[in-house]
């Protein structure tokens, strides 16, 4: 499998470590709303997830979808 990065790709980008906090909950959610009724997408930062479970999350939902096709 071959990920490229793109350059054009103008996503917003999403800081999930602000949801442990109500003040940050305030701040996300509108910031959230808006990019995915605007754009559909976001890029998120501060998830959690490692890179090895990154590669593996997209590496099965490319097995996943290369088998309903």
């Amino acid at each position: 499998m071959v990920w490229r990065v793109v350059d054009f790709a103008d996503l917003a980008i999403i800081d999930l470590s602000k949801v442990h906090t109500p003040e940050g909950r305030q701040e996300l959610y509108p910031q959230l709303r808006d990019a995915l009724r605007t754009q559909g997408f976001v890029y998120a930062i501060n998830h959690g997830y490692t890179q090895a479970r990154v590669r593996l999350t997209l590496a099965t939902h490319a097995t996943v979808s290369e088998a309903l096709l």
